[in-house]
């Protein structure tokens, strides 16, 4: 068993410090424990976007550098880090920093607890599935942040159930920095006008196809609605010539990176999130602290974030007339949108605070380290 340091070194490795819920999860975590913990983050690829805030909390991210697939050279500057740094617990986040979080600890006695954030597709692939199933039997713990990761990953991905425990996204509420009013007209929802819109990753995980074409008959019924859609990704040229084809060109807007998610929420009527596969979809906890009433999709850990009909709106996925439908639904309804609102910030308040999430991961970090790598 390792001794316990009076503050214990924590290194946290993370595939990317790119801006998404990971990220912006592991920030907060650090936010929070550094007092408790003492803090090294390094991330294996990306512009590091984040790493400013990082920084900020006088926690300044190592950038690695991976370069491709495989990358041993990546492999033997992470390891001789570990070695260098002796941390009292690795800590990985996302499967790139699972292997080679794992890989560089190996032989150490140093312990390895992994954060699981989304219901990750291309674990069904066997080499991919059979690699994170052999990363995974040198982790301590697999953190999923919903039951539905929890079933992924042991019904689908075949990992096993005992080592696998939830601790559900918890967020800061952060104040909106512009005025939303000057949000709505930005985005063409003059006065009387209606907006509806998402921020996310413009990805096919998203959906956000099916809110383009959802689009399509919302503004059919109500020519006074606009869209927009908040985010970067690969997805963007697809979208925009979506856009171009439906006719939706001044009605749908791709906004691209909006810093300042508090006031877009603060603008909308409804926020929309129409993921096809979502391992909890933590913008809707931002929503939900913001007061925007909610349509999302009914798959993944939503529905553990979203009470249908209490705290927001579920609908299938792939089902544009269904999307539409429901958003119609609350627009035409002002006292169950004050309703939603209402309840859906109680909710956050209960469920789903920075500080119920901190306490939580610190009594895990605190386990780990206990234990000491002992199986």
């Amino acid at each position: 068993m390792r001794e316990r340091s009076p503050r214990p070194h924590i290194l946290e490795l993370i595939t990317t410090l790119d801006p998404g819920g990971a990220e912006h999860q592991l920030l907060t975590l650090v936010g929070r424990l550094r007092e408790r913990f003492r803090f090294t983050v390094g991330y294996l690829k990306g512009e590091g976007g984040l790493a400013p805030r990082f920084a900020a909390l006088g926690v300044a991210p190592l950038a690695l550098r991976i370069r491709g697939r495989l990358d041993p050279v990546c492999l033997v500057r992470l390891a001789a880090l570990l070695r260098r740094l002796r941390p009292d617990l690795v800590v990985t986040h996302l499967f790139k920093a699972d292997v080679y979080g794992a890989a560089a600890a190996a032989g150490t006695g140093i312990p390895v607890l992994s954060h699981k954030h989304n219901e990750d597709q291309y674990l069904l692939h066997p080499f991919y599935g059979a690699l994170a199933r052999a990363v995974a039997r040198r982790a301590e713990r697999q953190v999923a942040v919903s039951a539905a990761v929890v079933r992924f990953y042991v019904e689908r991905a075949g990992f096993p159930a005992a080592r696998m425990v939830i601790v559900r996204h918890g967020i800061e509420i952060e104040a909106a920095r512009e005025d939303p009013g000057e949000v709505r007209r930005r985005w063409g929802a003059e006065p009387g006008g209606v907006l509806i819109g998402t921020a996310a990753r413009l990805t096919a995980q998203k959906g956000l196809d099916i809110l383009v074409a959802a689009a399509r008959r919302l503004v059919d019924a109500d020519p006074r609605i606009r869209v927009v859609i908040a985010g970067r990704g690969e997805e963007a040229p697809r979208l925009a010539a979506l856009v171009e084809r439906t006719g939706l060109a001044g009605k749908v807007q791709l906004a691209g990176h909006v810093a300042d998610i508090p006031a877009l929420l603060g603008a909308l009527d409804v926020f929309v999130l129409p993921s096809r596969w979502e391992g909890f979809g933590i913008v809707l906890l931002e929503a939900m602290a913001h007061g925007c009433p909610v349509v999302a999709t009914r798959v993944g850990g939503i529905p553990e974030v979203i009470t249908h009909g209490v705290t927001g709106l579920l609908v299938p996925p792939e089902d544009p007339r269904a999307l539409a439908d429901a958003v119609l639904a609350l627009l035409r309804d002002a006292g169950r949108q004050a309703s939603l609102r209402r309840a859906a910030r109680a909710a956050f308040e209960r469920r789903f605070t920075a500080a119920r999430m901190a306490a939580e991961t610190a009594a895990l970090y605190e386990e780990a380290i206990r234990t000491g790598g002992a199986p």
